[in-house]
């Protein structure tokens, strides 16, 4: 049961927009909010109209056309979520007004518009059934199947989600202990890597019991069935926790196999299935579910997704300094298209021709004696299992129709594929050699991906030292913040000692790997830092103005908006800073002229906001102060006013803009 395309595409881009802004200061209410409003709106109106075009297609005994609607209202809510996101970015609504301390509220209102948008969806679609069966329409059934159809990835989505978020607000509440290990995670993506696994893992191993719950799935009941089901299983050596009824009244006709061991697997078989399949075509699809667990596909599936995972990783981290800043939704649809074309497609085809083989080998196993069955115009019979196979391929062709799966293939390939494998030993013999060289495949991938990992990780150890060294400088600056704030003169000095010089232990280890951008960004910072303590707290101008000159040397070529930010901030203090040197007034306001004028050449584009506009504007009124016209140094003098009193609020940056203007005041000629 493969979940929906664009249910996948809707959960990536969600959460890369949620994540990719988190922090920043977000759009208006009325742009993001009534935006996002106004497309749901639309999306439910289009939604109406596909549904009722295709109930009147079906009225009609127009089936193309009303296939084409029903396609049709799959993708509108995806493409309304796209405009909420893309146009009128509710992403970043949510991520600047929810704290993240809000346990799984900011994912629920994140969420809400798509949910609202895809119930719909669902709804139409069931009456779009109801229809064609000349059934009573429940949006409640609506609803549960497309729950149920895209469990599989809620579920565990849902408690991935709630793992990492209950381990945020726990950070965040500052319980003992964990903070150091966020640090740890924060600083080392390897070690966070291992750790998402982890849970990936534990996730997996409890898939089994969600599937069961989420189909509503009981034990198949005692009888011939059963005990035929259990026979094949131990004749196969496949061993299984309990077989599964899952009933769907007569709607689905399938089978499948969950979990990875058989402490955790179960066998699922619906009622449709049971209804339409005579017993030893029953036994062959059994049997290629059990082939599905005698080559540990799931397995496969596991750590293929894993080696994916890690190659991307490493691909990201390669490809990230050259890509543009929110590049990052690009880069969660290109992980799912390797996961939706690759795993789920190419591999799991192969996958099923691989069971589809074994079933036609074992689905009559029970009947060991069983003669050939000649089949339609094929040149010899056929052994009873291959035959037994080939008709339930049909049969269930004939319920469900011709179409093409995309993780299954045709029924009528498969057919195909089964008579040249039961007829041709120049096919089982390509067969079995496809299958080696996906063994080997499989093996490569890992090896590869282990391989970029290990290639990464010197580079990531020197990262992951820098960044532990600077959130010690920023542990460091916050008790400086905090002593100011008591009025601590000398504790203020003392932590601000040390927040510098745990700044310049970070930036000092880019000489190690010079030409690593990822460490550049970072010792950026650091330098960064360990200037602006120099000059807030420590009052050493002369050790500032070199430190930023250094934050401007190590960003020479450097593009994307955190590091423009990084030169437009050091430009704006070194124009600052060059006013309280020595020599004539008209030599400083030159120099600081010119930093403002780099200040000011960075676009707006790459960097801008208003707080850029407040930090130019402090410039500029400081170098128009120096004025020799009084008219323009007095208003000078009440911009600065002005910004000085401003710094009242909450956010650290605006308050440092406050004390900024402040001091620019009282440096500044009377």
């Amino acid at each position: 049961m493969l979940p929906d395309l664009s249910v996948l595409l809707a959960l990536v881009l969600g959460l890369t927009s949620l994540h990719a802004v988190a922090g920043e200061d977000g759009p208006g209410l009325l742009q993001a909010g009534g935006g996002t409003f106004a497309i749901v709106l639309v999306v439910l109106a289009l939604t109406r109209l596909a549904v009722d075009r295709s109930v009147r297609a079906l009225e009609e005994a127009d089936r193309d056309a009303a296939l084409l609607s029903a396609r049709r209202i799959e993708w509108w809510p995806a493409l309304g979520w796209m405009a909420a996101l893309f146009v009128f970015d509710w992403g970043t609504l949510v991520a600047a007004s929810i704290p993240r301390v809000w346990f799984f509220v900011p994912f629920l209102v994140l969420f809400a518009p798509y949910a609202i948008m895809v119930g719909a969806a669902w709804i139409g679609l069931q009456r779009i059934e109801a229809t064609a069966l000349r059934t009573p329409p429940s949006w409640r059934a609506g609803l549960s199947r497309g729950l149920r159809r895209n469990g599989l990835v809620l579920l565990p989505m849902a408690v991935l989600l709630a793992i990492q978020e209950a381990l945020a607000v726990l950070e965040a509440l500052r319980i003992p202990g964990l903070h150091p290990f966020f640090l740890w995670l924060g600083a080392f993506p390897e070690l966070s890597l291992v750790v998402v696994l982890g849970v990936i893992v534990f996730v997996t191993w409890l898939a089994p019991t969600l599937v069961r719950k989420v189909l509503k799935a009981t034990p198949l009941p005692p009888g011939a069935t059963r005990s035929q089901i259990e026979a094949l299983c131990a004749a196969v050596g496949v061993r299984v926790k309990d077989l599964l009824l899952w009933s769907t009244g007569g709607r689905v006709l399938n089978a499948m196999v969950v979990g990875l061991s058989a402490r955790t697997r179960y066998v699922f078989v619906t009622d449709g299935l049971l209804a339409a399949l005579p017993p030893d075509e029953l036994l062959a699809v059994l049997a290629h579910e059990a082939g599905h667990a005698k080559h540990r596909h799931l397995v496969a599936f596991l750590v293929v997704s894993l080696a994916v995972m890690l190659l991307e990783t490493s691909a990201g981290q390669a490809l990230r300094p050259f890509l543009p800043e929110g590049f990052d939704p690009l880069l969660g649809i290109a992980s799912l298209a390797i996961f939706w074309f690759g795993v789920l497609g190419w591999l799991s085809r192969r996958f099923e021709r691989q069971s589809d083989v074994f079933g036609a080998r074992y689905g009559a196993v029970l009947s060991p004696d069983a003669p050939p069955v000649e089949l339609g115009s094929l040149p010899a019979p056929v052994p009873a299992g291959a035959a037994a196979m080939m008709k339930a391929l049909q049969r269930i062709q004939s319920r469900v129709g011709p179409g093409r799966s995309h993780r299954h293939g045709s029924p009528s390939e498969r057919i195909a594929f089964l008579a040249a494998w039961a007829t041709d030993p120049a096919v089982r013999a390509a067969h079995d050699r496809d299958h080696r060289r996906i063994q080997l495949g499989i093996a490569a991938l890992v090896v590869l991906a282990l391989g970029a990992t290990a290639l990464r990780l010197p580079g990531g150890l020197v990262r992951g030292n820098a960044a532990l060294a600077l959130e010690r400088g920023i542990d460091h600056d916050a008790r400086a913040e905090s002593a100011r704030r008591g009025g601590d003169a000398a504790g203020e000095r003392a932590a601000a000692l040390r927040a510098r010089d745990a700044f310049l232990e970070a930036a000092a280890l880019l000489s190690d790997r010079p030409d690593d951008p990822d460490l550049r960004a970072l010792a950026a910072v650091a330098e960064w830092n360990a200037a602006d303590a120099a000059m807030h707290r420590l009052h050493a101008d002369a050790e500032a103005r070199t430190g930023f000159q250094r934050v401007l040397s190590i960003l020479e070529g450097a593009r994307g908006k955190g590091q423009a930010e990084l030169r437009f901030q050091a430009q704006v203090e070194l124009g600052r800073l060059a006013l309280r040197g020595d020599g004539p007034t008209s030599a400083l306001v030159l120099a600081a002229t010119r930093h403002l004028q780099e200040a000011s050449g960075i676009p707006e584009s790459v960097y801008g906001g208003r707080y850029r506009s407040a930090r130019l504007r402090l410039l500029e009124s400081a170098i128009r102060l120096r004025d020799p016209d009084p008219a323009v140094a007095a208003q000078a003098r009440s911009d600065l006013e002005l910004q000085a009193r401003g710094g009242k609020n909450d956010d650290a940056r605006w308050a440092e803009l406050a004390r900024d203007a402040a001091q620019e005041l009282a440096l500044g000629p009377r």
